[in-house]
């Protein structure tokens, strides 16, 4: 019992030890992916908007 809780604890060293300090980066990458994601929906529909008036102003004028 012993033997199988000293690798269990060293097996959660091991994890704490790589993990934990990663766990900001992994946390800053999906923050920084969503925020690019939120741009890019934001700019598409201001393109969409863009572009719809644009044609119904060509559109019109014909």
């Amino acid at each position: 019992d012993l033997d199988d809780m000293s690798t269990l604890t060293t097996i959660l060293m091991h994890i704490s030890v790589h993990i934990v300090p990663n766990i900001q980066a992994i946390f800053m990458v999906i923050f920084l992916v969503l925020i690019v994601y939120s741009c890019l929906r934001i700019y598409l529909l201001l393109t969409n908007k863009t572009l719809r008036e644009l044609l119904c102003a060509t559109y019109k004028k014909k």
